[in-house]
């Protein structure tokens, strides 16, 4: 499909909008398409009887189709910034590794989880195990020494690589 005759995309706002009228109320040409998913995560958008990813329309619309096994990634882990800044190709395995922190992870730091006695913590980086820290300053410390060996973003997951 070619997005371009169907779409406009503003890489400043993140907003991908109509270009041409198709049936519906919520398609008038400038509009913004679609809305956002019932989990709040991402904003999706159906044409003809399909529904798509829009921040995955956006990366094809302008560096062309997604190679098969990459994923695309929000950067600031914000499902709803569409900003092309915002946006990089990457695995399925670095966009998982760059989920936010787990729900039942009650320490608030990626990879630094409380110890099963209660009295410590266990360190874990890109699937490997880093230590165990009596201390959590130290136990956050340890996760982010790990984090920069591995080549991960201080904001969110890995740097930014076309190829990764």
């Amino acid at each position: 499909m070619r997005w371009a005759d169907y779409l406009i995309y503003d890489p400043e706002t993140g907003v991908l909008s109509s270009r041409v009228k198709r049936p519906g109320p919520q398609t008038a040409v400038g509009k913004e398409v679609g809305s956002v998913k019932h989990d709040g995560r991402y904003r999706t958008f159906v044409l003809f009887h399909k529904r798509y990813y829009t921040h995955r329309v956006i990366w094809e619309l302008v560096n062309g189709p997604i190679p098969d096994g990459m994923c695309i990634d929000h950067i600031d882990g914000n499902g709803l910034n569409n900003r092309l800044s915002n946006l990089w190709l990457t695995t399925l395995s670095g966009n998982q590794r760059n989920r936010r922190v787990s729900k039942n992870n009650r320490t608030g730091i990626t990879g630094v989880f409380h110890h099963g006695n209660g009295k410590g913590f266990n360190v874990t980086c890109a699937g490997r195990y880093i230590g165990y820290f009596t201390d959590l300053t130290k136990a956050a410390a340890a996760r982010k020494a790990a984090e920069a060996i591995n080549g991960y973003h201080p904001n969110h997951g890995r740097k930014h690589h076309a190829s990764s």
